[in-house]
């Protein structure tokens, strides 16, 4: 039986589909995990603004799998981290935001990981992702504050998060995702 999974799966992947195996989601389950735990543990935060690692999961979903792998990773780790260690009441706009987050970096790192796309991953991210609509979605929910009076603190967050992430995910490109695909075996 095995080794007709096998044959199955190496058919598929030479006519160009995706297949997703138990494998697959175990590692993304596991990335979902490390997610949650970068973002809701390992994160400074205040209401309006985070500075956090827990892109790297979504990122590494992203280049070994693409956007809807990512994209999934990004949302189930948003609702997962909501309900199980929550910081307010839930609200589904950042899940929303979180799978579009995944979804751009996919689309930018999937295939291709230098580093104009690593630069537009993390631009687009940053100040379309969290400055624009996740500042929208803030107030929203948040009497504190205007959208417009949102911006000028959550500019200064997106810039320096920019800058982080092009650099941490330049690193986790040329060194541990060629380790994770030669111990996961995917291609």
């Amino acid at each position: 039986m095995l080794n007709q999974e096998k044959n199955v799966k190496n058919k598929d992947l030479k006519k160009g589909k995706k297949v997703f195996t138990l494998e697959t989601f175990i590692v993304l389950a596991l990335l979902v995990a490390i997610e949650v735990i970068l973002t809701r543990f390992l994160s400074l935060k205040e209401w309006n603004i985070r500075f956090s690692f827990g892109f790297i999961p979504v990122v590494i979903a992203a280049i070994l799998y693409g956007p809807i792998a990512s994209a999934t990773v990004a949302a189930c780790s948003d609702f997962l981290g909501a309900i199980l260690f929550p910081m307010g009441a839930y609200f589904p706009g950042f899940t929303i935001t979180a799978f579009i987050s995944g979804i751009v970096y996919g689309l930018f790192l999937h295939k291709k990981q230098s580093l104009p796309n690593i630069v537009g991953a993390a631009v687009v991210n940053q100040f379309f992702c969290g400055l624009v609509i996740n500042s929208y979605w803030l107030s929203i929910i948040s009497g504190k504050s205007t959208f417009w009076g949102l911006i000028p603190i959550r500019s200064i967050q997106s810039a320096v998060m920019s800058i982080v992430i092009i650099s941490v995910t330049y690193v986790i490109s040329k060194t541990i995702v060629p380790i994770i695909k030669k111990a996961i075996v995917i291609m």
